[in-house]
């Protein structure tokens, strides 16, 4: 008898420890841990599903993700996330053009119609070593990133103008991914999963135009120590880090005057315009056309603009809707165009974000536009390309 109890208190003390463990994760890891029990034992559901269809524009990769759990509070860029690779079509070696992105949430919540505002972003990838290997322009390895589309709640629909495409391989890897939010109900347990649209047309049937895309992030001086607070009235005054350590976005980057830099920082309480140069990123070296812009931003800001600092006006101003009844964002405006904008390689560009913090506390931002420009380069050698 005495063996037995013996037995009991070391599964009692086993269990306790995991007990133990587990509340000492992070709510991310709990939610983790507990998601792929979910999935292993398929009371979620962990595949993901691609179904490819013709359409009367084109052709059109439906996509639905494995399920996630929400079970409580997940701010910007700390929610749970499911990702996928695949090939549009792996029995083809021919140039496809990418045209369009759509992304839209399901969920079990009691708020059913809002099922869009647990998106925190969507990502859509592609191999930068393989696809400009592939593309014959192996010099754009580690210039451009690998982010292809970024979706945010606000701006779901995602078209390229008219005429214009992003041309990749149809059997070279893609990646895309989206990550949960839930800013607004506490007390949540729920399931997610998130339906998506990939847009395109085949080389051999419609030839378009290639588009190339820079990404301008807003980066900001921070003091190391974190101990200073930003204010409007010194705008020479350096942020408060979000995440002083790691390497992510700008973060342990330096600025040319050899301070730290930012692409997370934290935004006091009120009205606040934060600004940063983006010229060096965008090494233009000739006249370009810019027909593409789509932002990302986090709750409470109020818009983000391109700025021609040279010529003293605003390119584009995307502006940003909150709601006014919870936290998030209702309207993300974007800009689309056939005919342009012309950007100039003696200009200065930078990227201006005004927020406003209506909350009670300090809140976390960031702040991006990806730029989609005319890619006469590639236009000029791409019906050559095998």
């Amino acid at each position: 008898m005495a063996k037995y109890k013996k037995i009991i208190i070391l599964f009692g003390l086993m269990f306790s420890g995991l007990i133990i463990f587990y509340y000492s994760l992070t709510p991310l890891r709990r939610n983790s841990a507990k998601r792929r029990i979910l999935h292993a034992t398929h009371i979620l559901e962990p595949d993901w599903s691609k179904v490819i269809s013709k359409t009367s524009d084109g052709y059109q990769a439906d996509l639905t993700s494995s399920t996630l759990l929400v079970d409580g509070i997940f701010p910007s860029m700390k929610g749970p996330t499911t990702f996928r690779t695949f090939l549009l079509e792996d029995k083809e070696d021919e140039i496809y053009w990418i045209t369009g992105l759509e992304a839209k949430a399901n969920t079990k919540h009691e708020t059913q119609n809002e099922s869009d505002d647990f998106i925190c972003h969507v990502n859509l990838y592609h191999s930068e070593v393989e696809h400009f290997a592939r593309m014959g322009m192996v010099d754009r390895i580690n210039i451009q990133v690998p982010q292809l589309i970024t979706l945010t709640k606000g701006d779901l629909d995602f078209n390229f103008p008219e005429g214009f495409g992003y041309p990749i391989f149809s059997n070279e890897k893609i990646f895309l991914g989206t990550q949960a939010l839930n800013l607004n109900y506490s007390n949540s347990f729920f399931t997610i999963n998130y339906d998506f649209k990939i847009k395109f047309q085949k080389n051999k049937e419609r030839r378009l135009k290639p588009l190339y895309m820079r990404y301008a992030v807003l980066v900001l001086p921070y003091n190391v120590k974190d101990e200073f607070v930003y204010t409007d009235e010194n705008i020479n005054n350096k942020v408060s880090c979000v995440i002083p350590k790691g390497n992510h976005h700008g973060l342990n980057s330096l600025n040319e005057e050899g301070e730290a830099i930012t692409a997370f920082w934290k935004v006091p309480i009120g009205k606040h315009t934060y600004r940063s140069n983006f010229t060096k990123i965008l090494a233009l070296d000739t006249i370009v056309r810019l027909h593409k812009i789509n932002s990302h931003a986090h709750p409470y800001a109020t818009s983000i603009s391109l700025r021609d600092i040279t010529a003293d006006s605003i390119l584009f101003k995307s502006d940003i809707i909150n709601y006014k009844n919870k936290i998030g964002l209702d309207k993300i405006t974007s800009y689309s165009s056939v005919d342009g904008l012309e950007l100039f390689p003696d200009h200065e560009y930078e990227l201006v974000e005004e927020v406003n913090n209506t909350s009670d506390s300090e809140i976390e931002m960031m702040g991006s536009m990806f730029l989609y420009f005319y890619d006469y380069k590639l236009d000029k050698i791409i019906d050559t390309i095998k």
